[in-house]
């Protein structure tokens, strides 16, 4: 397992970041419109409503587009792997950490959340399914 940064957690994702923890994948659905989104914010993108709560996603999507990050990253080894993952929820596309050699994936491939556990925090990454 590749090396991860730890989380920047702010009021908007903590609950996320918590239950990361709990190996559960949160998304938010705003109580207004109905609106499923991703990544955590503290008001809804679509109405501005602040009357939000969580749900727990299944962690499965496909993989939209990929790339391999050669070269310089900060606080990461390189080469890692990130990729635009489009959840079945369908809160839209997000960038996030594939877990899997590049040269095994391909556009269109389902994709689940996998958790990765280090002494002072959690993170995810998908991995193809």
């Amino acid at each position: 397992m590749s090396d991860f940064q730890r989380p920047k957690i702010n009021n908007a994702n903590k609950t996320f970041w918590e239950e990361i923890k709990n190996e559960k994948f949160l998304l938010q659905k705003c109580n207004g419109c109905n609106e499923i989104f991703f990544p955590p914010r503290i008001i809804c993108p679509e109405c501005l409503s602040d009357d939000i709560k969580h749900i727990e996603s299944s962690g499965r999507g496909v993989l939209y587009a990929f790339t391999e990050i050669h070269g310089r990253a900060p606080g990461f080894k390189t080469p890692f792997v990130i990729g635009l993952i489009e959840l079945d929820e369908k809160p839209g596309r997000f960038l996030s950490r594939i877990e899997a050699p590049y040269e095994t994936l391909k556009i269109g491939q389902k994709m689940k959340v996998q958790y990765v556990h280090k002494k002072k925090y959690s993170v995810h990454a998908f991995i193809p399914e």
